[in-house]
């Protein structure tokens, strides 16, 4: 398909450690296709090859077999590495480990500096970007003076100033606490609504993986599930056999079911959820 921004072509990927001469292996035999312009949540338990998927979107790590494409470019070709990292920009779980200026906008312009990219679209560039994460106001503050959730919004600024067309985030609200989950998933739904730049989201958390267009679940380094959340979600029987949760709403009408409520699958929302319960044809069986 011409939509697919990255491309994941029976890959595997397989850590060398000096305990086991074959190595662990990560990822299996993965197949799956990343759609541009999308809002795609990676969903699985610690250990299932999350992290390990993201590093080969952005050419962190090469698969041991198999190929991937971003843009149609194999990330196994040498010169064009930077390339693509630079149009698949990566947030990682701690922003502190992202942060390199003194100041925000510093920092936010170390990214385009390095690219070569001229002092006055760097000035440009950079107010652009913290005008877009809601941080224009900090541009002279020390980032280490900053909340986690205002820190990693730097964080995506920084690699907004390359101006990627794609962004992967691994695990990057875990650290978070709830105001800065919110800020951080503000951004990035403004980001791919507003401007249509693909989302990538490795997550644990039930309620964001709720805002997506499409879910993958991997467990044991295999794709275990995909679908929109609601398909993912109907099955719960399987995804609480995959360690996972699901989100509170989708858990209290699985739950109503079982005692015999004839109600619908995949529910998200309260609203929802209202809904369903409002349409019951029966009620709920005697004590």
């Amino acid at each position: 398909m011409k939509n697919n921004f990255i491309k994941i072509i029976d890959v595997s990927h397989v850590y060398k450690t000096e305990e086991t001469e074959s190595g662990v292996e990560a990822l299996s035999g993965v197949n799956l296709s990343i759609e541009k312009g999308k809002f795609t949540v990676i969903l699985g338990k610690n250990g299932s090859g999350k992290s390990t998927l993201a590093k080969l979107m952005n050419a962190l790590l090469l698969p041991s077999k198999g190929v991937v494409l971003v843009k149609g470019v194999d990330t196994r070709d040498e010169p064009s590495k930077w390339e693509i990292r630079r149009v698949t920009g990566m947030v990682f779980q701690n922003p502190d480990n992202q942060i390199v200026g003194t100041t925000v906008e510093e920092d936010v312009a170390f990214g385009p500096e390095n690219l070569g990219v001229e002092p006055v679209e760097i000035r440009r560039r950079v107010d652009e970007v913290l005008d877009t994460v809601g941080m224009k106001e900090y541009s002279n503050v020390s980032p280490h003076f900053l909340s986690g959730g205002q820190k990693q919004r730097i964080a995506i600024a920084g690699i907004l100033a390359m101006k990627p067309e794609c962004i992967v985030l691994d695990e990057a609200t875990s650290m978070l606490d709830p105001m800065g989950r919110k800020e951080v998933m503000a951004v990035l739904k403004k980001l791919n609504r507003e401007e249509k730049i693909t989302i990538v989201h490795i997550t644990h958390n039930m309620e964001e993986t709720c805002m997506a267009d499409r879910v993958i679940v991997i467990d044991d380094g295999k794709i275990a599930a995909c679908g929109t959340p609601s398909e993912v979600f109907s099955d719960v029987k399987k995804i609480k056999s995959l360690k996972l949760d699901v989100p509170q709403v989708t858990e209290l009408l699985y739950e109503l079911e079982k005692e015999g409520l004839d109600l619908p699958r995949g529910v998200l929302t309260v609203e929802e959820a209202l809904k369903a319960i409002a349409g019951l044809k029966r009620g709920i069986p005697g004590r």
